[in-house]
Parts: C-alpha cells; sequence; structure tokens
C-alpha cells in the first residue's frame, strides 16, 4: 500500500488570480467561486447551479477559467470528475477531459496540465491542448499531490510515489526527459508541493515527516539537483510561495510555539523572518496577485459551523 503524506490542512487549493489583479477564484467550503478583492463579495458560483466544482484557475490572460467538475459523461456508467473551461464568468462552460482533475494553465494559455488516471486507478501527470483537445501523459512515474509548470511552459515538476518513496521530478514536455531531483533525503521524509522560482532556476518544496504533522521549507536547484534548507524550527511549515520579484517567500507555519498555522514572510537573502497573520485557525495557501501588491490566502478553523469554516482573506503583500 502507498504511504500517504501527512495533510495538516486539509486546503482545497490556492487561490488563483485574475490577470487584473481584482478577482480570486477559489473553492470554500464545497463551493467554487469567484471573489471580488475590494469588498471581498462573492460575485458568482462557478458552472452549473448546485454542480461539485473545485480547482479552479484562471487563464494567464484572464479570459478563461478552468476547474474540475463532477459530471455525467456520455456514455459513462455514471458521474465522474472530468475537466472543463468557461468564459472569465462561469459561462459557455466546455468539457476538455472526460476524465480528470486538478487542471493548470501552461504559462502561455494554450495548454492545461491535470490529473488522469491509469486503468488500476493510479494518478498521471497529462497535458491536453485547449484547441485540439489533444492529450498526452508527460509523467513516468505515478504522482500523488501535486505538480507546477516552470515558468517557461518546457517542464512540469512533480512529485512523483511507489509504494514507500516521494521525490520530485521535472519532465520536459517535448523530449520526455525526466530528472530526480530529490528522493527525500534517502527516502526518510516525503518531498512535496513543488513551486518553481519566477527565474525558474530553483524549486521550493515541503520536505514532510511521512508519520507526523512536521514539515521543513527547501529549495533545489532545477537543473543540478542541489538542495538547502530554508526552514525547520521545529515546528510546521506548508505551502511556500515566491513574491513576484523572487526575493521573498510566503508561508503557513506554526513556528514559535503557535497552536495554529500564521503566515510569515521569509526573505530569502539573509532566511529572517516576519509574521504576517495571528488568526484563530490555520492561515494557509498563500498567492500573490499578478501586480504583486496582494495575498489571498485561506483561514480554516474547525471550531466554526460546517459552511463557514474555511474563509478567503486578503493582506497586502510585503515590500521592499
Amino acid at each position: 500500500m502507498t504511504v500517504k503524506p501527512q495533510s495538516y490542512t486539509g486546503s482545497p487549493g490556492r487561490p488563483s488570480w485574475s490577470a487584473d489583479s481584482k478577482r480570486v477564484a477559489v473553492r470554500l467550503n464545497r463551493k467554487a467561486v469567484l471573489v471580488n478583492k475590494d469588498d471581498e463579495s462573492v460575485l458568482l458560483e462557478i458552472g452549473p447551479k448546485d454542480a461539485n466544482v473545485g480547482a479552479p484557475q484562471f487563464s494567464p490572460d484572464g479570459t478563461k477559467l478552468a476547474y474540475d467538475i463532477y459530471t455525467e459523461i456520455p456514455g459513462a456508467e455514471k458521474k465522474q470528475w472530468a475537466v472543463a473551461v468557461s468564459d472569465a464568468e462561469g459561462k459557455n462552460q466546455e468539457i476538455l477531459v472526460d476524465h480528470g482533475r486538478r487542471p493548470r494553465w501552461s504559462p502561455d494559455g494554450e495548454q492545461l496540465a491535470f490529473s488522469s488516471y491509469t486503468d488500476d486507478f493510479q494518478t498521471e501527470v497529462s497535458v491536453v491542448d485547449v484547441r485540439s483537445k489533444e492529450q498526452k501523459v508527460v509523467s513516468q512515474r505515478p504522482y500523488y499531490t501535486d505538480f507546477a509548470w516552470s515558468p517557461d511552459g518546457t517542464k512540469i515538476a512533480y512529485e512523483a510515489t511507489n509504494d514507500v518513496a516521494f521525490d520530485l521530478r521535472t519532465v520536459e514536455l517535448e523530449s520526455g526527459r525526466e530528472n530526480i531531483l530529490t528522493d527525500g533525503d534517502n527516502n526518510a521524509y516525503t518531498d512535496r508541493s513543488p513551486v518553481w522560482s519566477p527565474s525558474g532556476k530553483t524549486i521550493v518544496f515541503e520536505r514532510r515527516h511521512k508519520r507526523f504533522p512536521a514539515g521543513s521549507i527547501w529549495s533545489v536547484e532545477s537543473e543540478s539537483g542541489v538542495e538547502k534548507q530554508l526552514f525547520q524550527k521545529f515546528s510546521d511549515a506548508v505551502d511556500p510561495v515566491f513574491t513576484a520579484d523572487g526575493k521573498t517567500l510566503i508561508f503557513g507555519s506554526n513556528h514559535g510555539g503557535r497552536g495554529g498555522l500564521d503566515l510569515f514572510a521569509m526573505d530569502l537573502e539573509d532566511l529572517s523572518l516576519t509574521q504576517l497573520t495571528d488568526l484563530p485557525g490555520d492561515e494557509h495557501s498563500p498567492s500573490i496577485s499578478p501586480d504583486g501588491k496582494t495575498i489571498a490566502f485561506l483561514n480554516t478553523d474547525r471550531r466554526r459551523e460546517t459552511g463557514e469554516r474555511t474563509k478567503l482573506h486578503f493582506q497586502d503583500a510585503p515590500s521592499e
């Protein structure tokens, strides 16, 4: 049986920004919605009425949305997860892939990477051309939780898995060549949640204990595989993301003996920390607006009513 990595917050996915930095697409409390940044109002629910929609993502130019939807597919015996696209208002839906989840736009907006499935229920990373709908599997190993496009759109980083190990790999889309970047410190840990730096030279990731909710933040050079530990303060750390200039990392941590996760900013030059939030519950899944000015993030407090446990918040991003 595959050993699954720990999930500290049960995050429904990072908020996705529109190109003009004015709206966010996000799944909150089992609903995918568009939210206005200025007044934090919900503008609309994404997808058909009462549909189960997840992982909404704005296209890079802000004109389309991609998401997964649990729906009926012609010829299928029962409902299944499919990948769909719509306009930026959630209308004119089109099913691109009839069996897949977690779509992610390529930087040029011409392709979507997504989770596909084998006949024995293993997950793979596949890519579909948005116009032609042509698909291909790009990962050589099953993956577990996450994958990410390189800034130039030529590679995808993903978390590969087998029965005992989770390592990070990159795959070149044109040649199919894979590069194993990490091995979880000789399979002692789970390496997951890869995020590329804006330059594409490094990838940051979580290195998590396989049995306990504890993790650290590491970086690895995308070509050489040279690793560097960035954060380990005898605490947990999740969901790292770069600011637009690539000089700062934002992530969630219970550093300092806190019961829940707060957001911290790390200066990548001297590795100094600045605490950004202090809300009840867990702050996680930070996402930086395209203009670099705002952080959208989620706050989960399991003491709230079921339909209100996760809330979306906005905060000014760190400035130099």
